[in-house]
């Protein structure tokens, strides 16, 4: 499945495929190079190194609890990951995440991740997908609304949470900012 993914055209063309432990290297290079803005809303601190627990989550390989999907640019072993999601099963939901490079920021990565992460929480046969979003990330909330998430208030005042019942339409076109061309799909078998 690594060799096929979903293909649009941008500025420039990225696909979106599942992340594999070989990835590993490539998704610590893109993690440690986002900006600083890009990294905290993320991962909520200012860190520069990649989330270890993520990189292990990632080398565990372990799709029926979770899977990392990568958007890349570039070809075979001149790949460049361009923006990354995960999703993890916590019991009958899903919690996601993603962060797209910020010169990649408004090409629709963000919505087709988001609906490629609803198709696997569905194929898992989940109720719902959840993340937790910091309450200055109007990027992603605004986004979120697009696919039809709920948002309410999360821990502290800092966090707020989308939440969405997999029973909901999932990201809208209207949501995506690019045409898309399929060349294979990041979809559970």
């Amino acid at each position: 499945m690594s060799g096929h993914g979903q293909a649009f055209r941008g500025a420039a063309a990225a696909r979106i495929r599942l992340a594999v432990p070989r990835d590993r290297p490539l998704v610590a290079r893109f993690l440690s190079g986002l900006g600083t803005e890009s990294r905290y809303q993320r991962h909520f601190e200012h860190g520069t190194a990649p989330d270890e627990a993520l990189l292990r989550r990632l080398d565990a390989g372990d799709f029926r609890e979770g899977l990392q999907l990568v958007a890349v640019s570039g070809q075979g072993g001149r790949e460049v990951v361009v923006a990354h999601a995960e999703c993890v099963r916590v019991d009958s939901a899903a919690e996601i995440a993603l962060v797209v490079a910020d010169e990649r920021q408004g090409q629709g990565l963000g919505a087709r991740l988001m609906e490629q992460l609803e198709v696997w929480a569905q194929g898992w046969d989940l109720a719902r997908i959840y993340g937790e979003v910091m309450a200055t990330n109007q990027a992603m909330l605004a986004l979120a609304r697009r696919c039809g998430f709920k948002i309410r208030h999360g821990p502290d005042a800092r966090v707020l949470v989308i939440d969405k019942d997999l029973g909901v339409q999932s990201c809208a076109p209207e949501a995506m900012h690019q045409e898309r061309a399929y060349t294979g799909s990041a979809v559970p078998a």
